[in-house]
């Protein structure tokens, strides 16, 4: 399930997510580039995103995400 949320993530929200097998997620927030309103914004996202279900009609086509 998270390899599905971290493509997702990536395709449908514009949220660029590090996974990691078996099953971490991981997000880099930069402290010196990244406002508190994008941290929100991008939680956000992944919040929508699980919420909906979104993320289990996606296809892993082979992309790696990293």
């Amino acid at each position: 399930m998270p390899k599905q949320i971290a493509g997702a993530l990536r395709k449908l929200k514009k949220v660029i997510p590090d996974y990691r097998e078996p099953n971490t997620l991981r997000l880099a927030i930069s402290p010196l580039a990244t406002s508190y309103q994008e941290v929100f914004e991008g939680f956000k996202r992944i919040r929508d995103l699980v919420a909906s279900g979104d993320y289990k009609s996606f296809e892993d086509k082979g992309n790696r995400v990293t």
